[in-house]
């Protein structure tokens, strides 16, 4: 198992554009909203505690602090990614889409793929004023796509209590990292983080959609074949 970004550019101030091809990646989130163009292969994308496979030519939008997970189904697995931020599109932190988008609703908004690739050339050729070129263009984008794909404004409440799990979350994705050469347990964990352990557990199977150990196990095998 692999995970290589084919090549790396020095990034526009809140927006990243790379290639990247991957056989998994452990279940993690980013601040920035990140939308996938699937180019050869299959992913098999874990989200939300939904499985379903997004396979070439699909597009795939993740909001930001979404937890997601990817197996290479079939082929490469190369993609497309796109990551911008949300100061870049200045955008309330509240808001969020509904769900994640494969196949049709992302691929009925016409010219979506086009203005990605323009994104890229710009972002590859570096041609003067190209930062500004690539940011307006991706807000452009952004603006379109949260036009045509239902979304929702968190409450205050749910704004806190994602930043919780989320800030729970990191710390859990840490610990693993760097305790899964040794004999590792959840109790540990749940005595770091002075929770029960039967409330951790729910937890872990509920953000990962796995349980605590099945992580760790994916974590190792992903190590030990890097």
């Amino acid at each position: 198992m692999r995970e290589l970004e084919i090549i790396q550019h020095k990034k526009v101030k809140g927006l990243s554009v790379f290639f990247d091809s991957v056989e998994y990646r452990t279940p993690h989130f980013h601040p920035e909203w990140e939308l996938l163009w699937i180019l050869d292969g299959a992913l098999s994308v874990t989200c939300e505690q939904k499985e379903f496979l997004a396979g070439e030519g699909e597009l795939l939008l993740f909001s930001p602090n979404q937890p997601h997970e990817f197996h290479r189904a079939d082929g490469s697995g190369l993609f497309l990614c796109l990551q911008i931020s949300q100061e870049l599109l200045n955008l309330d932190r509240s808001i969020a889409a509904e769900s994640v988008y494969p196949a049709g609703s992302l691929a009925d908004i016409s010219g979506i793929k086009q203005k990605m690739l323009g994104i890229l050339r710009a972002y590859l050729e570096k041609e003067p004023l190209y930062e500004t070129l690539c940011t307006g263009q991706a807000c452009l984008l952004m603006h379109e796509i949260l036009a045509a794909v239902p979304f929702h404004v968190m409450t205050g409440e749910e704004r806190m209590r994602l930043d919780k799990r989320n800030a729970r979350l990191s710390d859990l994705i840490t610990f693993v990292d760097e305790n899964y050469m040794h004999k590792i347990r959840l109790s540990a964990f749940a005595q770091e983080q002075g929770c029960s352990l039967s409330y951790l557990s729910h937890f872990v199977k509920e953000a990962m959609n796995q349980s605590f150990q099945e992580y760790v196990n994916s974590v190792r095998v992903n190590c030990a074949c890097k």
